[in-house]
């Protein structure tokens, strides 16, 4: 959160909102990746993961710049480590399914929100 604010800290005063989708299914077609991780910045997509790449990429290019800055490797090492570990638990959670429920075969999905945070940006010399 504090890379974002010190990126969007040019950003107009207001309200924003950060939230992470994660979606992971267990027959997602042919090319498709069964786990990805999509972030947003209000309405705008900022970061990307799926079990392909493997790693948190940016989608915006004033993260893509931060990248460029060692002191931001951290968090860019952080935030994968992170969307790799709910892959292995999603990954878990959909061998489960079947078994629990005694289904054999058809798709099962998991899409949740896991995080949803506001935050108010203000204007200098505002409280």
């Amino acid at each position: 959160l504090g890379l974002l604010l010190g990126t969007l800290g040019g950003a107009a005063a207001g309200t924003h909102s950060l939230r992470y989708f994660h979606t992971a299914m267990t027959d997602p077609g042919p090319g498709m990746p069964w786990f990805v991780v999509v972030g947003y910045v209000d309405d705008e997509k900022f970061v990307h993961y799926d079990n392909e790449s493997r790693r948190m990429e940016p989608r915006t290019e004033w993260m893509a710049a931060s990248m460029d800055q060692h002191m931001d490797q951290q968090y860019w090492e952080e935030q994968t480590q992170m969307a790799q570990g709910n892959e292995a638990v999603d990954r878990g959670n959909l061998d489960t399914v079947p078994k629990r429920y005694n289904e054999s075969g058809g798709e099962h999905g998991r899409s949740c929100s896991s995080v949803g945070v506001g935050w108010g940006l203000h204007g200098a010399g505002t409280s």
